[in-house]
C-alpha cells in the first residue's frame, strides 16, 4: 500500500493502520495523527505526524515514523525507526529495537520542518519505559545496531 503526499491533503488528517499482516505500507505525507493496532511482519514508512502517535500490538514489524509524541504498547521483537520531540515511551514491549528515523522521499525535509520537526529535536534514543521503573537499564528495548539498519 502507498498513499504520495498528494493523497494524503494538506497534513490535517489522522490516520489509523490496523489488523495487517505481512504488508508494506507507505505514507509519504504529512499528517495530524497516526494510530497502529494490531499489525503483525509489517514494514510501515510513515512521512511526518504532527502530533502524537500510538502504536499498539505489533510484532516482528519495522517502523519508520517522525512525530512530536510516540507511544509504544506490546510490541514485541519490532524495530522503530524514530524522529521524536518527546522521550518515546514503551509499555508492556519485549525485543523493541529503536534507530534514528532514516527515510526518504521528495518533499520530506519541507514536511517536517511544517510539522515542526528537526534534527536538532530529536530524542529518538531516550527511551522511558514505563513497565521497568529500576535504575538500571531496560532489558525490553536497546539501540538498534548501525549495521543491522535497513
Amino acid at each position: 500500500l502507498c498513499r504520495p503526499a498528494a493523497d494524503l491533503g494538506d497534513g490535517d488528517a489522522e490516520y489509523m493502520l490496523e489488523d495487517l499482516k505481512d504488508m508494506t505500507v507507505w505514507l509519504c505525507g504529512p499528517m495530524r495523527a497516526l494510530f497502529i493496532h494490531r499489525i503483525q511482519n509489517c514494514q510501515i514508512y510513515s512521512g511526518p505526524v504532527k502530533g502524537s502517535m500510538l502504536i499498539e500490538d505489533v510484532r516482528n514489524c519495522s517502523v519508520m515514523v517522525a512525530a512530536h509524541q510516540i507511544r509504544i504498547h506490546a510490541a514485541i521483537e519490532t524495530d522503530f525507526y524514530l524522529q521524536v520531540r518527546s522521550n518515546p515511551i514503551v509499555e508492556h514491549c519485549s525485543g523493541v529495537r529503536v534507530a534514528p528515523y532514516e527515510m526518504y522521499y521528495t518533499g520530506l525535509q519541507r514536511h517536517r520542518r511544517e510539522a515542526g520537526l528537526s534534527d536538532s529535536n530529536d530524542l529518538w534514543q531516550q527511551v522511558h519505559d514505563f513497565g521497568w521503573l529500576r535504575a538500571t537499564a531496560s532489558p525490553n528495548w536497546s539501540v538498534l545496531p548501525a549495521g543491522k539498519r535497513k
